[in-house]
Protein backbone atom coordinates (compact mmCIF):
# COMPACT_ATOMS: atom_id res chain seq x y z
CA UNK A 1 0.00 0.00 0.00
CA UNK A 2 2.85 2.56 1.07
CA UNK A 3 4.64 1.35 -2.23
CA UNK A 4 1.59 1.94 -4.48
CA UNK A 5 0.73 5.46 -2.95
CA UNK A 6 4.63 6.26 -3.56
CA UNK A 7 4.86 5.20 -7.24
CA UNK A 8 1.41 6.96 -7.50
CA UNK A 9 2.68 10.21 -5.92
CA UNK A 10 5.86 10.42 -7.57
CA UNK A 11 3.95 9.76 -11.02
CA UNK A 12 1.74 12.29 -10.85
CA UNK A 13 4.60 14.85 -9.96
CA UNK A 14 6.39 13.68 -13.11
CA UNK A 15 3.72 14.27 -15.04
CA UNK A 16 4.23 17.80 -14.39
CA UNK A 17 6.68 17.78 -17.44
CA UNK A 18 4.22 17.97 -19.43
CA UNK A 19 3.85 21.59 -19.26
CA UNK A 20 7.63 22.13 -20.28
CA UNK A 21 6.73 23.40 -23.68
CA UNK A 22 3.70 25.97 -22.13
CA UNK A 23 6.87 27.28 -19.67
CA UNK A 24 9.25 28.34 -22.79
CA UNK A 25 6.41 30.29 -24.24
CA UNK A 26 4.60 31.50 -20.63
CA UNK A 27 6.30 33.79 -17.56
CA UNK A 28 7.13 30.46 -14.83
CA UNK A 29 6.16 32.77 -12.59
CA UNK A 30 2.73 33.78 -14.14
CA UNK A 31 2.33 29.47 -14.78
CA UNK A 32 2.81 28.71 -11.44
CA UNK A 33 0.80 31.54 -10.39
CA UNK A 34 -2.98 30.13 -12.04
CA UNK A 35 -1.74 26.42 -11.09
CA UNK A 36 -1.67 27.42 -7.66
CA UNK A 37 -4.92 29.87 -7.41
CA UNK A 38 -6.74 26.71 -9.09
CA UNK A 39 -6.27 25.87 -5.86
CA UNK A 40 -8.19 27.83 -3.49
CA UNK A 41 -11.56 25.74 -4.33
CA UNK A 42 -9.71 23.01 -2.86
CA UNK A 43 -8.99 24.89 0.34
CA UNK A 44 -11.91 26.54 0.91
CA UNK A 45 -13.46 23.29 0.69
CA UNK A 46 -11.18 21.97 3.41
CA UNK A 47 -11.85 25.11 5.08
CA UNK A 48 -15.37 24.25 4.92
CA UNK A 49 -15.04 20.43 6.37
CA UNK A 50 -13.02 22.40 9.08
CA UNK A 51 -15.23 24.76 10.32
CA UNK A 52 -16.66 24.62 14.05
CA UNK A 53 -13.07 23.45 14.97
CA UNK A 54 -11.00 25.76 16.79
CA UNK A 55 -7.74 25.06 14.69
CA UNK A 56 -6.25 28.48 13.80
CA UNK A 57 -3.11 26.72 14.75
CA UNK A 58 -3.50 24.23 12.25
CA UNK A 59 -4.02 26.81 9.58
CA UNK A 60 -1.42 28.74 10.53
CA UNK A 61 0.64 25.70 10.59
CA UNK A 62 -0.45 24.96 7.12
CA UNK A 63 0.00 28.21 5.94
CA UNK A 64 3.65 28.29 6.80
CA UNK A 65 3.94 24.84 4.61
CA UNK A 66 2.23 26.38 1.99
CA UNK A 67 5.04 29.46 1.73
CA UNK A 68 7.79 26.64 1.76
CA UNK A 69 5.95 24.31 -0.76
CA UNK A 70 4.57 27.46 -3.11
CA UNK A 71 8.48 28.56 -3.18
CA UNK A 72 9.39 24.98 -4.52
CA UNK A 73 6.75 24.73 -7.60
CA UNK A 74 8.10 27.97 -8.63
CA UNK A 75 11.72 26.48 -8.49
CA UNK A 76 10.93 23.38 -10.07
CA UNK A 77 9.00 25.56 -13.37
CA UNK A 78 12.15 27.71 -13.30
CA UNK A 79 14.09 24.56 -13.36
CA UNK A 80 12.67 22.72 -15.87
CA UNK A 81 12.55 26.16 -18.54
CA UNK A 82 16.19 26.49 -17.46
CA UNK A 83 18.03 23.06 -17.09
CA UNK A 84 15.35 20.89 -18.60
CA UNK A 85 14.34 17.38 -16.92
CA UNK A 86 18.05 15.51 -16.68
CA UNK A 87 19.60 18.26 -14.80
CA UNK A 88 16.41 19.02 -12.42
CA UNK A 89 16.31 14.74 -11.82
CA UNK A 90 20.55 15.00 -10.98
CA UNK A 91 19.87 17.32 -8.38
CA UNK A 92 16.64 16.36 -6.88
CA UNK A 93 18.13 13.18 -6.17
CA UNK A 94 20.13 14.70 -3.81
CA UNK A 95 17.17 14.99 -1.46
CA UNK A 96 17.63 11.99 0.28
CA UNK A 97 21.24 13.66 0.45
CA UNK A 98 19.98 16.99 2.34
CA UNK A 99 17.55 15.22 4.40
CA UNK A 100 19.62 12.67 6.26
CA UNK A 101 22.09 15.70 6.56
CA UNK A 102 19.25 17.94 8.43
CA UNK A 103 17.94 15.05 10.58
CA UNK A 104 21.83 14.18 11.85
CA UNK A 105 22.79 17.57 11.63
CA UNK A 106 20.44 20.33 13.08
CA UNK A 107 17.48 17.95 14.65
CA UNK A 108 20.24 15.59 16.09
CA UNK A 109 18.57 12.09 15.30
CA UNK A 110 20.93 9.21 14.52
CA UNK A 111 21.03 7.72 11.13
CA UNK A 112 21.23 3.91 10.58
CA UNK A 113 24.14 3.10 8.53
CA UNK A 114 21.90 1.84 6.10
CA UNK A 115 21.09 5.19 5.46
CA UNK A 116 24.21 6.67 4.97
CA UNK A 117 24.81 4.20 2.49
CA UNK A 118 21.86 5.03 0.37
CA UNK A 119 22.98 8.67 0.66
CA UNK A 120 26.32 7.60 -0.46
CA UNK A 121 24.60 5.82 -3.84
CA UNK A 122 22.36 8.65 -4.15
CA UNK A 123 25.18 11.15 -4.57
CA UNK A 124 27.25 8.67 -6.62
CA UNK A 125 24.19 8.64 -9.27
CA UNK A 126 23.66 12.40 -8.77
CA UNK A 127 27.35 12.84 -9.59
CA UNK A 128 27.16 10.54 -12.98
CA UNK A 129 24.42 12.38 -14.55
CA UNK A 130 25.99 15.52 -13.63
CA UNK A 131 29.02 14.51 -15.44
CA UNK A 132 27.41 13.91 -18.97
CA UNK A 133 25.45 17.19 -18.21
CA UNK A 134 27.65 19.94 -16.56
CA UNK A 135 25.72 23.17 -16.44
CA UNK A 136 25.64 26.53 -15.12
CA UNK A 137 25.65 26.68 -11.07
CA UNK A 138 23.31 29.93 -10.55
CA UNK A 139 20.70 26.96 -12.29
CA UNK A 140 21.85 24.24 -10.50
CA UNK A 141 21.00 26.47 -7.02
CA UNK A 142 17.86 26.51 -8.29
CA UNK A 143 17.36 23.30 -8.86
CA UNK A 144 18.30 21.83 -5.99
CA UNK A 145 16.34 24.42 -3.78
CA UNK A 146 13.43 22.36 -5.39
CA UNK A 147 14.54 19.61 -3.53
CA UNK A 148 15.17 21.25 -0.48
CA UNK A 149 11.58 23.27 -0.30
CA UNK A 150 9.98 19.86 -0.46
CA UNK A 151 12.20 18.47 2.42
CA UNK A 152 11.91 21.03 4.57
CA UNK A 153 7.76 20.65 4.51
CA UNK A 154 7.89 16.91 5.15
CA UNK A 155 10.28 18.01 7.95
CA UNK A 156 7.63 20.30 9.09
CA UNK A 157 4.41 18.18 8.81
CA UNK A 158 6.63 15.44 10.99
CA UNK A 159 7.37 17.88 13.69
CA UNK A 160 4.09 19.20 14.02
CA UNK A 161 2.45 15.91 13.76
CA UNK A 162 -0.47 16.56 11.41
CA UNK A 163 -0.97 13.34 10.66
CA UNK A 164 -1.82 11.73 13.93
CA UNK A 165 -5.00 14.53 14.86
CA UNK A 166 -8.12 14.06 14.13
CA UNK A 167 -9.80 14.59 10.60
CA UNK A 168 -11.16 18.37 11.30
CA UNK A 169 -7.87 19.75 12.54
CA UNK A 170 -6.19 18.15 9.22
CA UNK A 171 -8.47 19.62 6.87
CA UNK A 172 -7.80 22.77 8.34
CA UNK A 173 -4.36 22.35 8.29
CA UNK A 174 -4.81 21.52 4.56
CA UNK A 175 -6.86 24.91 3.90
CA UNK A 176 -4.49 26.96 5.47
CA UNK A 177 -1.42 25.04 2.98
CA UNK A 178 -3.64 25.67 -0.47
CA UNK A 179 -4.03 28.77 0.25
CA UNK A 180 -0.81 29.45 1.46
CA UNK A 181 0.60 28.36 -1.54
CA UNK A 182 -1.62 30.65 -4.03
CA UNK A 183 -0.86 33.39 -1.90
CA UNK A 184 3.05 33.40 -2.42
CA UNK A 185 3.09 32.16 -5.82
CA UNK A 186 0.48 35.29 -6.41
CA UNK A 187 3.19 37.76 -4.76
CA UNK A 188 5.71 36.57 -6.92
CA UNK A 189 4.02 36.64 -9.92
CA UNK A 190 2.81 40.28 -9.28
CA UNK A 191 6.25 41.08 -8.19
CA UNK A 192 8.58 39.78 -10.52
CA UNK A 193 6.37 38.16 -13.21
CA UNK A 194 6.05 39.03 -16.89
CA UNK A 195 2.63 39.82 -17.93
CA UNK A 196 3.33 40.14 -21.63
CA UNK A 197 3.93 36.26 -22.13
CA UNK A 198 0.69 35.61 -20.74
CA UNK A 199 -0.66 36.58 -24.62
CA UNK A 200 0.84 33.38 -25.95
CA UNK A 201 -1.55 31.56 -23.67
CA UNK A 202 -3.83 29.44 -25.33
CA UNK A 203 -6.97 27.07 -24.89
CA UNK A 204 -4.49 23.93 -24.77
CA UNK A 205 -2.48 25.53 -21.97
CA UNK A 206 -5.66 25.96 -19.83
CA UNK A 207 -5.96 22.19 -20.01
CA UNK A 208 -2.39 21.63 -19.33
CA UNK A 209 -2.58 24.26 -16.49
CA UNK A 210 -5.87 22.88 -14.67
CA UNK A 211 -4.31 18.84 -15.19
CA UNK A 212 -1.16 20.19 -13.60
CA UNK A 213 -2.90 22.15 -10.93
CA UNK A 214 -5.69 19.29 -9.36
CA UNK A 215 -3.47 15.82 -10.62
CA UNK A 216 0.50 17.09 -10.51
CA UNK A 217 -0.11 19.34 -7.18
CA UNK A 218 -3.46 18.47 -4.98
CA UNK A 219 -3.67 15.08 -5.47
CA UNK A 220 0.37 14.00 -4.75
CA UNK A 221 0.90 16.45 -1.94
CA UNK A 222 -2.01 14.76 0.00
CA UNK A 223 -0.75 11.13 -0.69
CA UNK A 224 2.99 12.67 -0.06
CA UNK A 225 1.63 13.62 3.84
CA UNK A 226 -0.34 10.73 3.69
CA UNK A 227 3.21 8.61 3.35
CA UNK A 228 4.49 10.90 6.71
CA UNK A 229 2.05 8.85 9.21
CA UNK A 230 4.09 6.34 8.01
CA UNK A 231 7.53 6.72 7.30
CA UNK A 232 10.34 8.81 8.22
CA UNK A 233 10.85 12.18 6.34
CA UNK A 234 14.04 11.13 5.31
CA UNK A 235 12.45 7.91 3.94
CA UNK A 236 10.16 10.02 1.82
CA UNK A 237 13.03 12.34 0.89
CA UNK A 238 14.42 9.22 -0.84
CA UNK A 239 11.04 8.19 -2.21
CA UNK A 240 11.18 11.93 -3.81
CA UNK A 241 13.63 10.91 -6.45
CA UNK A 242 11.61 8.38 -7.67
CA UNK A 243 9.59 11.66 -9.40
CA UNK A 244 12.78 13.12 -11.63
CA UNK A 245 13.85 9.43 -12.70
CA UNK A 246 10.02 8.52 -13.95
CA UNK A 247 10.16 12.06 -16.04
CA UNK A 248 13.52 10.51 -17.47
CA UNK A 249 11.46 7.22 -18.31
CA UNK A 250 8.60 9.70 -19.70
CA UNK A 251 10.83 11.23 -21.74
CA UNK A 252 12.83 8.64 -23.19
CA UNK A 253 9.80 6.38 -23.98
CA UNK A 254 8.50 9.51 -25.94
CA UNK A 255 11.90 9.83 -27.74
CA UNK A 256 12.83 13.19 -26.49
CA UNK A 257 15.45 12.36 -24.41
CA UNK A 258 18.71 10.14 -24.71
CA UNK A 259 20.93 9.13 -22.15
CA UNK A 260 24.42 7.43 -22.68
CA UNK A 261 25.59 4.40 -20.70
CA UNK A 262 26.93 6.37 -18.04
CA UNK A 263 23.71 8.11 -17.42
CA UNK A 264 21.54 4.90 -17.48
CA UNK A 265 24.46 4.02 -14.68
CA UNK A 266 24.19 6.92 -12.55
CA UNK A 267 19.49 6.07 -12.33
CA UNK A 268 20.81 2.60 -11.48
CA UNK A 269 22.81 4.14 -8.66
CA UNK A 270 19.69 6.34 -7.27
CA UNK A 271 17.45 3.54 -7.81
CA UNK A 272 19.73 1.51 -5.90
CA UNK A 273 19.58 4.71 -2.64
CA UNK A 274 15.69 3.95 -2.71
CA UNK A 275 15.78 0.54 -2.67
CA UNK A 276 18.58 0.52 0.32
CA UNK A 277 16.65 3.43 2.45
CA UNK A 278 13.08 1.10 2.33
CA UNK A 279 15.43 -1.90 3.65
CA UNK A 280 16.73 0.86 6.47
CA UNK A 281 12.85 1.64 7.52
CA UNK A 282 11.83 -1.55 7.63
CA UNK A 283 14.46 -2.84 9.82
CA UNK A 284 14.03 0.39 12.13
CA UNK A 285 10.08 -0.14 12.21
CA UNK A 286 10.91 -4.20 12.88
CA UNK A 287 13.30 -3.20 15.87
CA UNK A 288 10.97 -0.60 17.05
CA UNK A 289 8.37 -3.19 17.25
CA UNK A 290 10.38 -5.42 19.08
CA UNK A 291 11.03 -2.99 21.87
CA UNK A 292 7.64 -2.17 21.95
CA UNK A 293 6.47 -5.75 22.82
CA UNK A 294 9.76 -6.02 24.95
CA UNK A 295 9.26 -3.22 27.56
CA UNK A 296 6.00 -3.45 29.35
CA UNK A 297 4.35 -0.34 31.16
CA UNK A 298 1.74 -0.44 33.47
CA UNK A 299 -1.60 0.86 31.47
CA UNK A 300 -2.15 3.16 33.97
CA UNK A 301 1.26 5.13 33.46
CA UNK A 302 1.38 3.96 29.47
CA UNK A 303 1.37 6.89 27.33
CA UNK A 304 0.27 5.74 24.06
CA UNK A 305 -0.30 7.51 20.61
CA UNK A 306 -4.02 7.31 20.90
CA UNK A 307 -3.79 9.16 24.06
CA UNK A 308 -1.71 12.08 22.99
CA UNK A 309 -3.73 12.02 19.68
CA UNK A 310 -6.53 12.36 22.31
CA UNK A 311 -5.12 15.13 24.38
CA UNK A 312 -4.28 17.04 21.25
CA UNK A 313 -7.68 16.76 19.79
CA UNK A 314 -9.17 17.56 22.94
CA UNK A 315 -7.45 21.77 22.48
CA UNK A 316 -8.36 21.82 18.75
CA UNK A 317 -12.03 20.03 18.81
CA UNK A 318 -15.39 22.08 20.33
CA UNK A 319 -15.97 18.73 22.35
CA UNK A 320 -12.74 18.36 24.46
CA UNK A 321 -13.50 14.93 25.78
CA UNK A 322 -14.80 13.64 22.61
CA UNK A 323 -11.96 13.38 19.96
CA UNK A 324 -12.98 12.57 16.42
CA UNK A 325 -12.31 9.37 14.52
CA UNK A 326 -8.66 9.65 13.10
CA UNK A 327 -9.15 8.78 9.72
CA UNK A 328 -6.64 10.61 7.37
CA UNK A 329 -9.62 12.53 4.97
Amino acid sequence: MLAGAALLANALYASFAIAQDSLHRIDPLLFVAIQMVLLLPGAGVFLWGARGSAAPRMIRQGMAGGLVLGIGFVLVALSLRTLGILPTAMLTALDGVMASGISWLILRQRQPLLTWLAALCAGGGAFLLWWITPGAWQADIVALGCGLCFTLYAFHVERCGIVHLPRKPRWAFFGGLFGGMAAVASVLALSFGYWPSLNAFTLTDLGIVCYASWAAVLIPILLFTFLLRYASAVTVAFFSVLEPLMSIGFASALGTLSLPLLGWVGVGGILVSVLIQSGAATLSNTSSTGDERTVRVPPSKAATPESRVSAIAGDLSDEPGKPEESTLF
